[in-house]
Formats: structure tokens, sequence, C-alpha cells
């Protein structure tokens, strides 16, 4: 027989809920928006598009603008920021090679983004953030803690997860899976280094049939803001 050892019985304690009145005179502090009302500092955000359409392509550009204040494809300006952008579908050439045409669409040149544009190039290497056991509990892998390392010694104003379906291990039908996974390694992140999370992910077949240009689980959509 093997021994059953029950788990040690739980004690409630205090979680030490704030008082809404310690709000009296306190002024909440802005969102600073990277661009305005669509990507945000302490936020994570989902771009979403069929592949091959140009969403690594429109987040360097973003990163180009970031750095050197050209304005964006929308005419706007856009907050100054350095860029950490993580690549898992492509090699540092092909990246090397979409920058070279938006440096000199732009009349700009490798120097003027320097020191504010940095990139990882990942394709053929395990990038999973997150892995799940058969019970549906996720765990951060080693390389979620590898580029939190990252973070903290570049100090970027944006992240960006190219693609999200490279870094998650769950089931992506799955939302309690899903919105466990964005809150944990996507939206900590961003909120305790204070930068915006972007993420990019294909639109699935079913959201392109509904309209609703997301893919898998509705948790994808409903925990980020969704462009």
């Amino acid at each position: 027989a093997v021994p059953v050892v029950e788990p040690p019985p739980h004690v409630p304690a205090r979680l030490g809920a704030f008082n809404a009145g310690d709000f009296e005179g306190v002024a909440p502090k802005p969102i600073v928006w990277l661009w305005d009302q669509w990507i945000g500092r302490r936020m994570t955000a989902g771009v979403f598009a069929e592949g091959g359409t140009g969403k690594s392509m429109f987040m360097l550009q973003m990163a180009v603008c970031m750095a050197t204040g050209r304005p964006f494809i929308d005419g706007s300006t856009l907050a100054y920021g350095k860029s950490l952008l993580v690549f898992c579908e492509d090699e540092m050439d092909r990246v090397n090679e979409r920058l070279i045409l938006i440096l000199n669409h732009m009349g700009l040149s490798f120097s003027d983004v320097r020191d504010d544009i940095f990139i990882l190039a990942r394709i053929g290497e395990d990038s999973t953030l997150m892995k799940f056991d058969r019970a549906g509990n996720g765990t951060l892998t080693p390389f979620w803690h590898d580029l939190e390392a990252e973070i903290i010694a570049l100090q970027p104003a944006m992240v960006l997860i190219d693609t999200a379906t490279d870094t998650f291990a769950g089931n992506p039908l799955d939302n309690q899976q899903v919105r466990f996974f964005i809150q944990t390694a996507f939206t900590s992140l961003a909120i305790n280094h204070d930068l915006a999370l972007c993420f990019l992910s294909h639109v699935s077949a079913s959201g392109k049939a509904s309209g609703s240009g997301t893919a898998g689980a509705l948790a994808w959509r409903d925990r980020a803001r969704v462009q």
C-alpha cells in the first residue's frame, strides 16, 4: 500500500484589503502611453493578424519611431523609449533586412537607433515562457527568468513577443490557462518593470470567420488590449 500524505490544513489569514477611504486626496497616476490609447506601460497589448501581413514589420517600425521621434503610421509622435524585441520565428538576417527597409524609407541609419533597439532572434530555440502539467498548473520556465534578467539590464519601455504561440506551452483553447499565462508571464513583467508588453498572434480560422480577428480562447482578447 502507498501511504497517502494529506497536505497541511490551510490556516486562513487576513488579506489586507485596501480601505477606499484612504484614496482621499490621492490623485491616480495617469496611464503612460507609448502609442496614445493603444499601447501603454504597465499593461499587455495583443496584435492579431493573419500570417505574412506585416505584424513584425509594424512593431519594428514602432520601435524605430520610439527611438527617433519620427511620426508613426498614423502621423502621431510616440513616447521615447527603448525596445526589446523577441522574435521566435525569424533569423537575425530577416530582422536586419526589415530594419534596413524601414531605416532607408525614413532616411535614417543604424546609428540613429543604437542603444535604443535590442533584438533576440530565437528561431530553432525553445522560447517557452510557461509550461503546464497534466492538472493544468502553470510554471514559469528558466527562459522567462532569463528574459526578466535581460529586461532588468536594459530597462526597455516596450517588450515585444513574436509570437505568443511560441512562448505558450498550454492549451490555447483553455481560457483558464491562457488567462493565467497572460497575467503571470506577460502582465507581471509589464507592471513590475514599468513597461508595455506587446505580443503578436496569428488569427485563427474561427477568428477570421467571426470577424473578431483573434485566435483561440477568448482570454487572449479579454486579458489584453487588442489591436
